[in-house]
């Protein structure tokens, strides 16, 4: 952080440097980690702290010094991505091999790590479900600027996302398009473009879908009996159809957990939290797999309340922003990431603080709008 706020103050002369909220926000919030960190220092641990703070950092680096970033080239690396992932996942799923993400990837089952993310295998439908929903806002609100391969690539990307097996990725995706909708139904803001063309190719996409499952069963669509498919259509065909499993008893339980804890030590609640990393010391290692209860937990209610200040700041921005049509997309793929944060632990990466920064960037600045 410090490295970032240097940077820009040789470039720009320390009289002509003003901090933005948000990093003040950012660094707020840094702040209460590192002291909730110190009066907890017997229970949290330095791993957390320093995934916490990476995470941030990110923010601010990437805030202070992405005024260089286009947005028309973050859209093409995200259509990249979403093809190759989407090509690999029915690759590993034909095929039961793990093709380059071997030597990336960690987790168990093998089967539902499609691309070699290295933090566990749902982050990757969680990656997924990003970058369908920044094409998706691409197709509703975006130009028509190579509309039919974006359109190729998000039609390809649909039976990818089942295939991820998350369901909190298609959770997340599900939200992210019912947002879209909503937009283009109840918006009235004059600034928001509705492309005719998207709309209509996207409802056809949805009535082809219906159909194919209603019509053959998704269920026995999955049920291959080849050796290679079995063990990744047994996953998705129980991941779909399981009403409660074991992860979502774990889940339960360890909202039991915050709450006791949050009872037992009330004054640090409303202050610092517990310290990040206290939860897992506390009960063997085990996550809260909840972004929300977690940095409510260990940050306290000063950190928690500064996380939703930020976020509701760069929302602001973004929606009285002159070019909100092309902030849209990434709006929408953020929308999907924070359901995401409901069922897991994010907010220790840089996966949820990178496109947090690029959409504060592309708010503020008219140079980034999309041609």
């Amino acid at each position: 952080m410090v490295i970032s706020l240097a940077i820009t103050t040789t470039k720009n002369g320390l009289s002509a440097v003003k901090i933005p909220p948000d990093v003040i926000l950012v660094l707020a919030l840094s702040i209460v980690i590192i002291i909730g960190f110190v009066l907890n220092i017997s229970t949290a641990t330095f791993s957390n702290l320093q995934a916490y703070l990476l995470g941030l950092i990110c923010y601010i680096f990437v805030r202070l010094n992405g005024q260089l970033i286009q947005i028309d080239w973050f859209f093409k690396i995200i259509c990249l991505f979403l093809l190759i992932n989407s090509i690999l996942i029915y690759l590993q799923f034909i095929t039961g091999s793990w093709f380059i993400a071997s030597y990336f990837a960690a987790g168990d089952p093998l089967m539902i790590i499609p691309t070699g993310v290295s933090d566990g295998p749902t982050k990757n439908g969680m990656l997924h479900a990003f970058a369908m929903s920044y094409i998706l806002g691409q197709l509703f609100f975006g130009n028509k600027k190579n509309f039919f391969l974006n359109l190729l690539i998000f039609s390809i990307s649909v039976p990818g996302l089942i295939l991820s097996a998350s369901r909190a990725a298609m959770a997340g995706f599900s939200v992210a398009m019912l947002f879209a909708i909503i937009i283009l139904i109840f918006s009235r803001n004059k600034n928001v473009i509705r492309n005719s063309k998207g709309i209509a190719s996207f409802l056809v996409l949805v009535l082809l879908f219906v159909v194919v499952v209603f019509k053959q069963g998704l269920v026995s669509i999955l049920d291959e009996d080849a050796a290679s498919v079995k063990q990744a259509s047994d996953i998705i065909i129980f991941k779909l159809t399981a009403s409660e499993d074991d992860s979502f008893s774990d889940r339960l339980e360890n909202v039991e957990k915050v709450e006791t804890i949050a009872v037992n030590s009330l004054a640090k609640m409303i202050t610092f939290g517990i310290g990040v990393g206290s939860f897992e010391t506390i009960n063997s290692g085990f996550n809260i797999h909840n972004s929300y209860f977690e940095i409510l937990l260990q940050t306290g209610l000063l950190g928690f309340v500064l996380f939703f200040i930020l976020i509701f700041y760069v929302f602001r921005v973004t929606f009285k922003s002159f070019y909100i049509s092309s902030l849209l997309p990434i709006f929408l793929g953020l929308t999907a990431i924070m359901v995401f944060m409901a069922f897991h632990d994010i907010l220790r990466g840089r996966i949820f603080w990178l496109p947090l920064s690029l959409l504060m960037i592309f708010a503020s600045s008219e140079r980034h709008s999309v041609k």
